[in-house]
């Protein structure tokens, strides 16, 4: 809860004398809020890219525009940052990636950043996102489908075999 101060003064001309009013109100404060995309594809062996430019993006909002500490989980892959700067970062390209600081660099983080399916993985997988602005809390999931890749054969080395006729 923030408070803030108001200073009132009243000057009398007669008797130059003043007063002072203090008022407080408390002004609640607002949560954050996680914006995802819907369900997403992306094949075997690709990166799924979350940015404005994709129409797929991930950000948080907060009213208060104050600092954030940002979770993100993943089931069947890793998470990749798109910048790690001006942020405190650790796990940045594992399965847990956790993050914070102004709500600023967290977005600029996140536009961008990258979900990558274990190799020739193939099936669902989950993006779980937590935010804390230290009162409120926000949690978002992202249902991920990684595609089957019908992929060429890999080449055999022959040998000098002789077939029986």
């Amino acid at each position: 809860m923030r408070l803030f101060l108001l200073l009132h003064t009243s000057y009398k001309t007669t008797l130059c004398t003043a007063f002072l009013f203090l008022s407080l109100l408390a002004f609640p404060q607002s949560p954050p809020e996680i914006t995802v995309p819907g369900p997403q594809n992306v094949d075997e062996n690709t990166n799924l890219i979350f940015s404005t430019a994709n129409s797929n993006p991930i950000s948080i909002s907060d009213a208060d525009e104050e600092g954030q500490s940002v979770t993100i989980n993943i089931n069947n892959g890793t998470f990749t940052l798109a910048t790690t700067s001006g942020l405190t970062v650790s796990g940045d390209g594992t399965a847990a990636v956790t993050l914070s600081g102004a709500l600023a660099d967290v977005n600029t983080a996140l536009d961008g950043a990258s979900f990558s399916p274990p190799l020739d993985y193939n099936g669902s997988a989950q993006v779980n996102i937590s935010t804390s602005d230290g009162t409120y809390t926000d949690n978002e999931s992202i249902d991920v489908t990684v595609n089957d890749v019908n992929e060429a054969p890999a080449g055999m080395a022959l040998s000098n075999s002789s077939v029986a006729e």
